[in-house]
């Protein structure tokens, strides 16, 4: 990323809250640390909140801890700022908010903003959660950006472009885009050759939940998991891989391409090969529920050193990529965080972008500059 050290002149908002900083909200913290920001730190996690202080390296950033007994996935348990910061005060002094929970968490916190008039963002990941916190902040006629991050975000930024591309090379709609993208332990080594970077909570309900595609201008749904292939075209990889549905990824693409006249779209999960029939046999077959999921792929594929793979493919027009960890960040961490962080900044710099913003709304170059 292009990240510079001082706060950049043009900056106009100054003050971003993020709320949960695990490891993905740490690395937008820090993303946006370095773009010129301060910083209202939320956690329920005393250790997460004192990691993310470790990171940063000025000390003009607040922390805050509320209660982890009051946040949960329930539409109604959703309370854990209510009951600790009184209407939201705490909120009310910041230029922007992010949220880097879970999905099914947000709904509350996106309210709150477009009822004090905060631009929200958060990294999203269900469809279904997305479109509840897009209708809200639209009747108050409110900025929002759901779905940042990696996959949903920037796979779909990427794809955004080359489409851009594509049409103005060839004046007409491709027929075809494929996002594909792979978080992937450098060195697998246990029988699902895969390692838990993100959150195993996450990963079970990609597996679990039913994907969006469109296909023959058609718009589906298809189960996780389905839409099987194996791959051979990515560059650097010794090992064989493979390509698979799984929930989530395309976010609002699928409309937007769909609306276009674009015949055929989704976005698949990359994996070593032989990862998809076992994760499928434990998903789907095994009669394990959610929580006993959780567990068996957190015990038996613990964080390892990662690389990300992102692929995306429209008609005859290619992207890959491949990210890899370094001593400070996981390769998932620097994927979906600094994207994220870009996007943002981006945002809140340019005074067009107003209302509930897709990713065909943001213009890549002016993307693109703070992250590369």
């Amino acid at each position: 990323m292009n990240y510079g050290t001082t706060k950049p002149k043009e900056l106009v908002m100054n003050k971003v809250a993020i709320i949960g900083v695990g490891n993905m909200g740490q690395a937008i913290a820090w993303g946006m640390e370095a773009l010129g920001y301060d910083l209202l730190l939320l956690d329920n996690n005393t250790q997460s909140l004192d990691k993310c202080k470790a990171l940063l390296t000025t000390n003009r950033h607040e922390f805050k801890l509320f209660s982890a007994d009051e946040i949960g996935g329930g539409r109604h348990q959703q309370s854990f700022l209510k009951m600790h910061v009184p209407n939201f005060n705490i909120l009310k002094n910041c230029d922007a908010v992010i949220s880097a929970m879970t999905y099914s968490a947000n709904i509350l916190t996106a309210e709150v903003c477009a009822n004090e008039k905060i631009p929200y963002f958060d990294l999203g990941g269900s469809t279904y959660y997305s479109k509840l916190i897009n209708k809200y902040t639209a009747s108050k006629n409110q900025t929002c950006f759901t779905d940042l991050g990696l996959a949903p975000g920037w796979v779909n930024i990427i794809a955004e472009n080359l489409y851009n591309q594509y049409s103005i090379n060839t004046g007409k709609a491709p027929e075809t885009i494929k996002m594909m993208v792979g978080g992937l332990p450098q060195h697998p080594n246990n029988t699902l050759k895969y390692s838990c970077t993100w959150s195993a909570k996450g990963l079970v309900n990609e597996y679990s939940n039913d994907c969006e595609i469109l296909i023959n201008r058609t718009k589906k749904t298809v189960k996780a998991m389905d839409g099987y292939e194996n791959l051979t075209s990515v560059r650097d990889i010794e090992q064989e891989l493979e390509a698979f549905y799984t929930s989530g990824g395309t976010s609002h693409s699928i409309d937007t391409m769909h609306d276009r006249g674009v015949k055929d779209c989704c976005y698949k999960t990359i994996r070593y090969k032989g990862h998809c029939k076992l994760a499928k046999f434990l998903v789907q077959e095994s009669g394990l529920d959610q929580k006993e999921l959780i567990r068996a792929f957190e015990h038996s594929c613990p964080p390892s050193n990662d690389i990300v793979i992102i692929k995306v493919q429209v008609d005859d027009l290619e992207f890959e990529q491949i990210i890899k960890c370094d001593q400070q960040f996981s390769a998932m961490q620097k994927a979906t965080a600094f994207p994220t962080s870009s996007a943002v900044h981006t945002v809140l710099l340019n005074k067009e972008y107003k209302g509930v913003l897709k990713y065909n709304d943001l213009k890549y170059t002016q993307f693109n500059k703070h992250l590369n």
